[in-house]
């Protein structure tokens, strides 16, 4: 226990960071379409299809909603409202270093070019990453189109063009040259906006958005390396006309399969929705459009303060977990225990603090001003509020009955928390980083590792009366541990649920081996094989059943499968394997030597009263451990994050098999 206990105090700012360089743990694919997306009205009123109207598409960097609502940009806000723009957060996954910017236009411009087919659109590109991004984004479709020819492609116009060199901030005549000359796309870049150049930037806009009235406007900000936020997504209708504005407001909330959050996109999302005419102007520019823009605001700064204060989560999580070993070596010696009443319930607390963290996520934490300490607070608070209403059961089924309570409103939290789409692990300091990850709901690492970890302790403490001695216990616990292997696959595994590949492949073994340990089958290399397969199948199952789904609903491992047979998917295995491979052995550099402790430690006591008591108490514990080790073990290899991740089970059971500690004999 000792041994992975290590990695929670060590790995918790390595996997956030990994979580941000991963590959997609879930929803990887890019091709995203909008899921509520709003239904034109007025210019079709008569029943007549209007021709679609131009797209103006501004891309800068260092823009945010904070900056709307603070009242810095009065004509970037202004010109939202009047056009009735779908508004979203927009992540940048993957883009980071210096550079961040230029690689933000590239992948701009290749989803465009993906959405918006090059060979029949009129597409000018104002600015020198407009113009590369755009360039680039061609050449990589021409390629792709001569090494996979296919049907044969519509003829080009002739009026498709080569971008041409532009002034390196294009103005406002420029745009409106290109609206003229027949374009249908036209991207403009602007530069950066922050500090200083944010007024300038925001009369920029103001100016462009003047001289193309009659076109549909849209905004996004791309990645800046200063500020790791999420930016502006947003698209507009043309100007509110008085012909145009008859009839009820349109305001559209996009989302995409990638993310399925509302109002949350990436920028290849951003793109697959700007070629359809879904939005018309508003009857007034007032709420819900500044509400919409205050709740973006919100949810950015969620994710931002979720993603600052994570390491100090794993941190505070990982020393609460040395902290609870303090007693360990009296306690398993005699089996006596100064003040145990008190150490049981600092256990109890200790083990609630994961799924507090999660809890703590139904108060706004995030709108305070000293939002770490906030957090905090009400975190532990969630811890002892879950405690107390543990320690509320009748005496008679203390003391394993209130860690067995906590155990199961951890596996419940996580369980709802996959089914309602990530409404308490979204901006988690537990969960993966947002702005600049590619998980954005299902299960992650650490919440599978909770999963896991929970249903085996409650399995564990629950049984604690069996002594698996006649025919009808040993078949009921091989029945109740079936079925809680079955039931945590599907809530970790399915693709409508947690959609998380890698736990797939480690839960049911570890339930396996919780079996077997339990019920005293011997093991053999042979069976050990046949566990280790059980998992690969699994794994194969759940990425077949989702490829089956089509692109449209593929989760990453749909997406994964469909790599394999397109020959991409070694490139994902090697960067999954050097991810974990690099996490793994930065907790081992600790895990290694208190390892050698631990086990000079155990055969020092496992012969003692205390440990004897322990054992007759909670027959199943060793069983638990046993689960727990081939979880975090199976877990390490399939997921990115290595030990480090699915260590956290283990700062979660080890204090809750504690506190269901028996007293001490008289």
């Amino acid at each position: 226990m000792v041994l992975v206990w290590a990695c929670a105090l060590i790995g918790g700012g390595a996997i956030h960071a990994g979580a941000a360089r991963g590959a997609p743990a879930h929803g990887g694919q890019t091709n995203g379409a909008p899921a509520n997306a709003g239904q034109a009205n007025g210019a079709q009123a008569n029943g007549a299809a209007a021709p679609r109207a131009p797209l103006v598409v501004i891309g800068t960097a260092g823009l945010a909603w904070s900056d709307v609502v603070a009242g810095l940009t009065p004509e970037t806000e202004r010109i939202l409202l009047e056009r009735s723009a779908a508004l979203a957060n927009v992540s940048h996954p993957g883009e980071l270093g210096e550079d961040c910017g230029s690689s933000s236009w590239v992948s701009l411009g290749s989803a465009l070019a993906a959405s918006w087919n090059p060979a029949a659109t009129r597409v000018i590109a104002l600015g020198p990453g407009a113009q590369a991004a755009w360039s680039a984004a061609t050449a990589i479709r021409s390629e792709a189109s001569e090494e996979s020819p296919g049907p044969t492609p519509t003829p080009p116009r002739p009026t498709t063009p080569t971008p041409t060199p532009t002034p390196t901030t294009p103005t406002p005549s420029a745009v409106r040259d290109a609206i003229d000359s027949g374009a249908a796309l036209v991207l403009v870049d602007i530069g950066t906006g922050d500090g200083t150049a944010l007024a300038a930037l925001d009369r920029q806009v103001g100016l462009i958005a003047a001289a193309v009235p009659e076109a549909r406007l849209a905004m996004v900000s791309l990645c800046d390396p200063d500020r790791r936020e999420f930016g502006i997504g947003a698209i507009g209708a043309p100007k509110a006309t008085p012909q145009s504005t008859q009839g009820p407001a349109v305001w559209s909330v996009p989302t995409s399969t990638t993310t399925r959050h509302d109002g949350l996109v990436t920028l290849a999302d951003f793109a697959a929705l700007t070629p359809a005419d879904a939005l018309l102007a508003a009857s007034h520019p007032e709420p819900p459009g500044r509400s919409r823009i205050a709740a973006l605001a919100a949810d950015a700064r969620h994710a931002v303060l979720a993603a600052a204060i994570a390491p100090w989560t794993y941190a505070a999580l990982g020393i609460a977990g040395f902290a609870a070993l303090i007693p360990l070596v009296p306690f398993a010696r005699s089996g006596h225990l100064p003040a145990r009443a008190a150490w049981a319930r600092i256990w109890l607390i200790i083990g609630a603090l994961p799924v507090a963290t999660l809890l703590a996520n139904l108060v706004p934490w995030w709108r305070t001003g000293p939002a770490g300490l906030t957090f905090a607070l009400i975190a532990g608070t969630m811890a002892v509020l879950t405690c107390l209403a543990a320690l509320a059961l009748p005496r008679r089924l203390r003391p394993a009955g209130p860690p067995a309570v906590v155990a199961g409103v951890t596996f419940a939290a996580v369980a709802i928390d996959a089914a309602t789409g990530n409404s308490l692990g979204w901006g988690a300091p537990l969960g993966p980083n947002l702005v600049l990850g590619r998980r954005y709901f299902g299960i992650p690492n650490v919440e599978f590792a909770l999963l896991a970890a929970s249903a085996l302790v409650l399995i564990a403490l629950a049984l604690s009366g069996f002594r698996l001695r006649s025919v009808r216990e040993r078949v009921a616990f091989a029945l109740i541990a079936a079925a809680m292997g079955v039931g945590a696959t599907v809530v970790d595994a399915a693709p409508t649920l947690g959609a998380d590949l890698g736990g797939s492949a480690a839960i049911i073994p570890s339930f396996a081996v919780f079996a077997m340990v339990g019920l005293h089958v011997r093991f053999s290399w042979r069976r050990a094989s046949g566990v280790v397969g059980l998992g690969g199948a699994v794994f194969a199952a759940v990425a077949l059943v989702d490829w089956r789904r089509g692109p449209g609903a593929w989760t990453h491992a749909g997406a994964f499968v469909e790599g394999l047979l397109g020959g991409e998917g070694g490139d994902v295995i090697v960067r999954k394997a050097l991810s974990s491979l690099m996490l793994t052995a930065v907790a081992l550099v600790l895990a290694i030597p208190l390892g050698v402790v631990a086990v000079r430690w155990w055969r020092a006591v496992r012969h003692t009263e205390g440990v004897r008591n322990y054992r007759l108490a909670i027959p199943l514990a060793g069983a638990c451990l046993a689960g727990l080790t081939a979880m975090v073990a199976l877990g390490a290899v399939v997921n990115d994050s290595g030990l480090a991740g699915t260590s956290m089970g283990f700062a979660l059971a080890g204090p809750l098999l504690l506190a269901a500690a028996p007293p001490p004999l008289p």
